[in-house]
């Protein structure tokens, strides 16, 4: 499972999920969910675990259920058109920041949380969530608070490859540029 950061300057950083296990054994991921360090857990199914060397990752290609209580189970998924991934928009220094969907038939929201950067939200809240995504769904990241110079809204898109899931910013390619470098 990939988490996607876009940072405050715009850059999109990439990297795994290491997922965390309770003291009855089951793996779980931790999304902050509001003020003073409040976390809801998502659970993962024991098949989506897989260990290398000395840790445990998330498989790539995911799907999810949801419990009668309201909980989360991400579960492995055979399908190679859809996957789950973590995706984060930095917001500016006492600012917000806001992901929205643009083409809801490749994405889907999961679930939607808040990482506040303080305590009580008053450097800044920056928005999170777990997206369910197709080849080619885009998203539009509207930011306010300090920027120091960089865009204030950023479209990026998700393009599955060979080698896994990217997310690029869709605002700076073209459509000829995008289909050479695919």
């Amino acid at each position: 499972m990939f988490r996607f950061e876009v940072e405050r300057s715009g850059y999109i950083s990439k990297s795994c999920i290491t997922p965390y296990m309770s003291d009855q054994g089951y793996f779980y991921i931790s999304i902050p969910i509001g003020s003073h360090g409040r976390v809801k857990r998502i659970w993962i199914n024991r098949k989506a675990v897989v260990r290398q060397e000395e840790e445990f990752t998330i498989v790539d290609w995911l799907t999810y259920r949801k419990t009668e209580k309201g909980n989360i189970v991400l579960m492995p998924s055979d399908n190679k058109n859809s996957t789950i991934i973590y995706l984060i928009a930095k917001c500016g220094y006492r600012g917000s920041s806001k992901i929205e969907i643009l083409t809801p038939e490749t994405a889907e929201l999961v679930f939607e949380g808040a990482i506040y950067d303080s305590p009580r939200g008053s450097l800044g809240v920056s928005s999170c969530g777990l997206y369910k995504v197709k080849d080619g769904a885009v998203f539009k990241i509207s930011r306010t608070g300090r920027l120091y110079g960089a865009d204030p809204v950023i479209t990026v898109k998700v393009v599955f490859t060979h080698e896994g899931i990217d997310l690029i910013r869709a605002d700076e390619l073209s459509d000829e540029e995008l289909a050479q470098l695919l």
